[in-house]
């Protein structure tokens, strides 16, 4: 009896898998990290000093939370729209394009803080339309990086390739608190936010260079379908969601978690200055001190491997911590125990934030990618703009009482965080483990199982030897 078995590669196309990266550190990826570094340096200046000549110019929690209502709107609406395009366009392109556009505005905004010193109202309508136009770009910047991330890099250091990617945004955020002080005092706003616009051409340029290989479709040239196309793919990427309980519970959880814990960062200035009694020094240091909390998280969890069930436990174990750490926030009077505070947040959030995007990552197909993140976007952030005016306005009727807003706000994380992950789908979701595949040979093997008389023949052979 006979019996033919044939091994054969994997479906996946042979000139694909010839260019697909096998190491972390490519030139596409290094290209994209290094131009994303240089950005995010000059935001993170930008930032910081925007926050304090609100505060010091205007001294209202109102418009400080007014101004992130309206950088929040834009994003809320428009990155479902966002994630389609980086499924249907040239995900480089978007890349580039977005950060060239974001490098214009800024500049305008230098422009502005250098032609109109004297006239802080015209200034901050300024500061309200960059940011709009900012966060616009943004919703299309964002779900086309993340899909991105796991086609140009090996999937086993998708973890990694997060993780270094928010390791420099948090390097990055070292500088904005570490030195945006003393560089306010030298330099002045005019020439921080110059810098900033600079930073972002700086960033576009080092893309021109990046190749992500992508499978985009073929467009419809008629109006009408590419309307229709546009709309079904929408709901491609809602009705995948839909169709994950697990995944619809860390929706739920994401959207009511970014709507409490937006007023930490929104009244953060005033609570240093107000109720710590502190300069923006500290400000500084409780913001580095957040970040290279941020830092160890990432590391942590791109170089330990960890797995599926264990990191289950862990990540609703830093849910529950964050919520705590928020109510301890709200208590301290000490900068130093404040500073200790943020460190341990920072490394919570850090942790969880590079585990749950590399799960929807590789939980999510290559080809609707962009449409899914998209949707997830706008879905979890979707009443954090509400947040963030909410906190402003209520802030300033409870005559600025921080502190009370603060232990509010992580007493609703805390519950919300229990109730959420008491689910046994949402478990199952976090405790997804990523199989390696095997690697094709590129040619196909014939395994034939020789007959009885055949046998029978060999075995003559071997006893006259």
């Amino acid at each position: 009896m006979n019996q033919t078995i044939d091994i054969k590669p994997n479906t996946i196309d042979a000139e694909e898998e010839l260019s697909s990266p096998k190491k972390l550190f490519n030139k596409n990826f290094l290209l994209l990290w290094q131009g994303q570094f240089v950005s995010r340096m000059g935001n993170s200046l930008f930032t910081f000093a925007i926050t304090i000549w609100i505060r010091d110019v205007f001294d209202s929690t109102t418009l400080l939370g007014l101004l992130g209502t309206v950088a929040g709107i834009p994003v809320v609406i428009l990155s479902i729209f966002g994630g389609v395009f980086a499924d249907r366009f040239s995900r480089r392109k978007i890349i580039i394009i977005c950060d060239l556009l974001n490098g214009i505005a800024i500049l305008g905004l230098a422009a502005i803080f250098f032609l109109f010193p004297g006239s802080p109202d015209i200034i901050v309508i300024g500061i309200f339309i960059t940011y709009m136009l900012a966060s616009t770009i943004i919703s299309f910047f964002g779900p086309a990086i993340s899909a991105a991330i796991p086609d140009i890099v090996p999937k086993s250091k998708v973890t990694g390739a997060n993780s270094m990617g928010q390791i420099s945004g948090q390097l990055s955020q070292f500088l904005g608190p570490g030195i945006g002080p003393q560089l306010i005092s030298i330099l002045g706003y005019p020439l921080l936010v110059l810098l900033d616009g600079v930073s972002y051409l700086f960033s576009a340029i080092s893309e021109i260079f990046i190749k992500i290989p992508q499978e985009i479709p073929e467009k419809s040239k008629k109006l009408k379908d590419q309307f229709l196309i546009f709309k079904q793919d929408i709901g491609e990427g809602l009705n995948f969601i839909m169709k994950n309980p697990g995944l619809k519970r860390l929706v739920l959880i994401s959207v009511f978690i970014s709507f409490f814990a937006t007023p930490i960062t929104i009244l953060l200035p005033f609570f240093v200055r107000d109720f710590l009694n502190a300069n923006d020094n500290w400000l500084g240091a409780m913001m580095i001190a957040f970040g290279l909390g941020n830092f160890f998280g990432f590391m942590s969890a791109g170089i330990f491997k960890i797995r599926g069930g264990t990191r289950c436990k862990i990540i609703i174990l830093f849910l529950i911590l964050q919520g705590l750490g928020y109510i301890l926030l709200g208590l301290v009077h000490i900068p130093y125990h404040a500073v200790i505070i943020t460190f341990a947040g920072g490394i919570v959030n850090g942790f969880i934030l590079i585990n749950i995007t590399t799960i929807l990552q590789l939980t999510t197909p290559s080809n609707i990618r962009g449409r899914v993140l998209g949707v997830l976007t706008t879905i979890s952030i979707s009443i954090m703009p509400l947040g963030m005016g909410l906190s402003g306005y209520i802030a300033d009727l409870l005559d600025q009482n921080i502190p009370l807003l603060y232990i509010i706000s992580g007493a609703s994380i805390f519950f919300l965080s229990l109730y959420a992950t008491s689910g046994s789908a949402f478990r199952k979701f976090i405790s997804y483990e990523a199989k390696e595949e095997m690697e094709p040979t590129g040619f196909t093997y014939n395994i034939r199982t020789l007959g009885p008389s055949e046998l029978y023949v060999i075995n003559q052979i071997k006893e006259k030897e």
